[in-house]
């Protein structure tokens, strides 16, 4: 059996990030190492814990999405990013795609979509 894949969360809506890591807990070939709601510290995350995926948040209050993903690509480029994207701008996702995220997801995409996503993105994680 591979290792599980290792994920970081960054999500400030409490209840979205509970929803996330329980969905993806229920996967064995999946592991939270990390999570926060807060862009900044998502780094230090990155740093500490060198996660296989991270799952971001695009609508971050202070250090947004965005950023995040473009500072996750220049100093960690073997982490694959997933970008969850509220909806409301059509640009988001053309936006988290080419700062690097592997794809963008609507913030309400089924559990299983984001499963999908999170080990498709891992599939490249030691390549």
């Amino acid at each position: 059996m591979n290792a599980p894949i290792r994920i970081l969360l960054v999500e400030d809506r409490f209840l979205l990030r509970l929803a996330l890591r329980t969905t993806m807990e229920l996967r064995a070939e999946l592991r939270i190492v990390a999570e926060t709601d807060r862009g900044a510290e998502a780094l230090d995350l990155c740093r500490r814990h060198q996660p296989d995926v991270a799952v971001v948040d695009l609508g971050l209050a202070g250090m947004s999405g965005l950023e995040v993903l473009e500072a996750v690509r220049r100093e960690w480029p073997s982490i694959r990013l997933i970008a969850l994207s509220d909806g409301e701008e059509s640009g988001q996702a053309r936006r988290a795609l080419g700062r690097g995220a592997e794809a963008c997801l609507p913030a309400d995409a089924g559990a299983e979509e984001l499963v999908s996503a999170v080990l498709s993105a891992g599939e490249g994680r030691r390549g």
